[in-house]
């Protein structure tokens, strides 16, 4: 009895980890590409920031929607948050 119960609930512990990483909306991945194409709009207007397109760096709202649309939420505001702070320290002159 203790084996099944304890079975049972290591298997909900894993649907429930398995429904956090599901992944993310698409109204949320719609909003996340356009910010991602004007962050790369930005950055590339900003002399101390410039760099080549790269995966995480790249005008193209489709491909970040794509991406968006496989990845978790917390993945999607990770690549967020990490431009925004790259950003940040090459508006502040900190370079990126």
């Amino acid at each position: 009895m203790v084996r099944f119960v304890t079975g049972a609930l290591v298997s909900v512990s894993l649907l429930v980890a398995a429904g956090a990483a599901e992944a993310a909306p698409f109204g949320f991945c719609k909003s996340y590409a356009n910010d991602a194409a004007k962050q790369y709009q930005r950055m590339r207007s900003t002399p101390s920031c410039a760099r080549p397109p790269s995966n995480f760096w790249h005008p193209d709202r489709q491909l970040h929607l794509d991406w968006c649309l496989t990845a978790p939420v917390l993945a999607v505001n990770a690549e967020r948050y990490k431009r925004d702070d790259v950003l940040a320290n090459c508006d502040t002159g900190l370079g990126g």
